[in-house]
């Protein structure tokens, strides 16, 4: 699951990737093999836990799924 960081607030890519020209057709980040590639070269590989960020400032993280 993707989840957007603010400093007050964790968002989801719905509530702003909609707006952005960066994202996908469906409205989401373009986020291929661990990495966020919305608008710039590909960002640093999820699996070292530490935030990326998209062009519109937002910290992007791939939060596991603990429940399944």
């Amino acid at each position: 699951m993707l989840v957007l960081l603010t400093d007050r607030e964790v968002l989801s890519p719905g509530q702003v990737c909609r707006q952005c020209l960066y994202a996908s057709a469906e409205g989401e980040p373009r986020f291929h093999e661990g990495k966020v590639t919305c608008g710039r070269g590909p960002g640093k590989p999820a699996a070292q836990k530490k935030p990326q960020c998209c062009p519109m400032g937002f910290r992007v993280v791939d939060m596991p799924n603990e429940a399944a």
